[in-house]
């Protein structure tokens, strides 16, 4: 919990999470449901996808760095 409120207010405050730490939660998230399904794991996935809707909505996202 501490982590996603210090997360959010970092968002609130105007900084930019890198869209790789999203897809990082995501991931993880995922692989510890999958392992655990009972630990809480979800948190992760959800975190994970709202850094990378957050950065979809300011344009920060990785595929619009490549091009």
């Amino acid at each position: 919990m501490t982590l996603g409120l210090t997360l959010q207010t970092a968002i609130n405050q105007g900084f930019s999470l890198p869209s790789q730490l999203g897809w990082n939660f995501t991931l993880i998230g995922i692989g510890l449901a999958y392992i655990m399904p009972e630990s809480g794991a979800y948190l992760f996935i959800v975190q994970g996808g709202l850094i990378l809707f957050e950065n979809a909505k300011r344009g920060n996202s990785i595929s619009s760095k490549v091009t």
